[in-house]
């Protein structure tokens, strides 16, 4: 059934753009006019992943679209798959060191199968984003799958995502999708992307943009700003952990998806501090290391745990604090939390804007 309802959007979808396509592309300029699906299809493409899903009613439209450009649709037993995919699909490609955005398409209404997959996303910082329509309300009236309460699709999804946007109009659609994408991967978190399918996908006079996408290798510096290094916040993190009797790093999911495994390895080897990793973080340090304590949980005991409780300073590289990972009053006194982006430290609340992987350069 599913395939027989793609080849019939698809034929009928052709049908109706065949003839005015020739007449469209008969203009002698730089502007055409394309329907705002193939606007999304188009955009989509740039980031060169694959996109997951199930073909629908409301979503058929932008699988037909995706088609035409020979984009790779896979289509999945159901909607809980698809997202599953797409969050596998991005999860080994951080191992990679390269920045995949997970894409994932499905139709309303029985899209709320991926919620446990978009919010396991979330949680674990994996750049996935959920793409999904939303029916006007003669739509609604005809639903081809059970029907919600109105807007409650967004609510829902907006509750486990990072960022989410809806676009409800065809016009600046590249850019708009261009930046909750590049949100997603620049920030490695869950986004929720809904498009009105009337007015969204309406026919403009669109010209490419050529909108740069995020970048989708993780460049490894090997300098690190002046200015940094002038800090004297930073000066006194390599005081404190020269001085410590049992200094710690924590190691978090983060570094698993910006692609520092390989420098977390060089951080620990150059200054012989051990390592223990979150529970998000598992792999991001090999446990067979001599440095590596295993993995750390505040509320399980283990030897991670135990030197954890016995440090007087510990570093965790990751983007969040989880309060099933770090005890509920957050890191003890004298810690140093390093975010993607900057980094605090706990006893005296002094920040510095400094991206994790200048502060490891720094370090080492």
């Amino acid at each position: 059934q599913q395939q027989m309802m793609f080849h019939l959007q698809k034929h009928a979808f052709h049908s109706r753009t065949h003839i005015s396509g020739k007449i469209r592309s008969s203009r002698r300029n730089k502007h055409t006019t394309v329907s705002g699906h193939t606007i999304i299809a188009n955009t989509l493409q740039k980031y060169d992943s694959p996109v997951f899903g199930v073909p629908g009613d409301y979503s058929s439209k932008l699988v037909v679209a995706l088609d035409d450009l020979h984009h790779r649709f896979i289509n999945t037993n159901d909607e809980s798959a698809a997202a599953f995919a797409a969050l596998g699909y991005s999860v080994a490609a951080n191992y990679q060191n390269k920045a995949k955005l997970g894409l994932v398409l499905n139709t309303f209404g029985v899209s709320y199968g991926m919620v446990n997959a978009i919010a396991a996303a979330y949680v674990m910082n994996v750049a996935v984003l959920a793409i999904l329509p939303q029916p006007d309300q003669q739509g609604r009236q005809h639903m081809l799958h059970h029907d919600v309460k109105p807007n409650s699709q967004k609510r829902i999804f907006d509750a486990v995502t990072g960022v989410s946007h809806v676009l409800k109009s065809a016009q600046n659609v590249p850019q708009q999708i261009v930046k909750i994408a590049n949100d997603c991967i620049n920030t490695s978190t869950a986004g929720y992307l809904e498009y009105d399918n009337i007015h969204a996908m309406q026919e403009v006079e669109h010209q490419d943009t050529g909108n740069p996408i995020a970048s989708t290798d993780f460049p490894i510096k090997h300098s690190v700003d002046p200015l940094v290094s002038n800090s004297t916040i930073a000066q006194e993190i390599v005081q404190k952990l020269q001085s410590a009797k049992q200094p710690l790093f924590l190691s978090g999911s983060t570094i698993i998806r910006r692609g520092l495994r390989e420098k977390m390895l060089e951080l620990s080897e150059n200054t012989n501090i051990p390592v223990a990793s979150t529970f998000s973080g598992k792999s991001s340090f090999p446990e067979t290391h001599p440095n590596s304590l295993g993995s750390f949980s505040a509320t399980l005991p283990s030897p991670a745990s135990d030197y954890y409780n016995e440090s007087d300073c510990v570093v965790l590289f990751d983007d969040r604090l989880r309060d099933i990972e770090i005890k509920g009053t957050g890191l003890s006194s004298g810690s140093i939390h390093a975010k993607l982006d900057s980094l605090t430290v706990t006893d005296t609340g002094d920040k510095l804007e400094i991206p994790m992987e200048d502060f490891m350069t720094y370090l080492l």
